[in-house]
């Protein structure tokens, strides 16, 4: 009934809308990444203060760039990584594992400590990636990230 995460879901009925709420908040509450197509997803999830700070600061941009003609199946949406994201989940978004990614710019977040970078399909579709900073991300993966921010280590 429910589509996975990277393609088009429609919730249409009012069973389908419960179903996915009830999905939502088990993705929410653990499992792999976390996906964010507007503000009220970031209230209705439990992230800890840094990495709210850091979602809503990514869909607001996406927000201001887009104006009303933001739809997240046509333009993209935020990815928050945690600690259970593999790379199955990298390949289910954008066809590579994560150290293979080809990204678009890393800038690194003080105040958040996290990554925050973007995958772009086409012209119009990218995904941007919100990627904390901790002991649990892939030392290749973050080689990566530190490449493509110009090779400062923030550590």
């Amino acid at each position: 009934m429910l589509k996975s995460l990277g393609q088009r879901l429609t919730v249409s009925s009012w069973e389908n809308k419960q179903t996915f709420f009830l999905w939502k908040q088990q993705l929410t509450k653990g499992g792999t990444m976390l996906t964010f197509r507007s503000i009220t997803e970031v209230d209705q999830a439990h992230l800890t203060p840094k990495h709210r700070r850091a979602v809503i600061r990514a869909l607001r941009n996406l927000l201001d760039a887009y104006g009303d003609d933001y739809d997240p199946d046509d333009c993209g949406f935020v990815v928050l990584l945690n600690e259970q994201t593999t790379d199955a989940d990298a390949l289910e978004l954008m066809g590579r594992p994560w150290a293979e990614a080809r990204l678009e710019g890393v800038m690194f977040d003080t105040e958040t400590g996290c990554y925050l970078t973007c995958w772009l399909a086409n012209n119009q579709y990218g995904l941007t990636f919100i990627v904390p900073d901790e002991e649990w991300l892939d030392p290749t993966f973050r080689a990566l990230l530190l490449d493509e921010l110009g090779g400062g280590n923030v550590r």
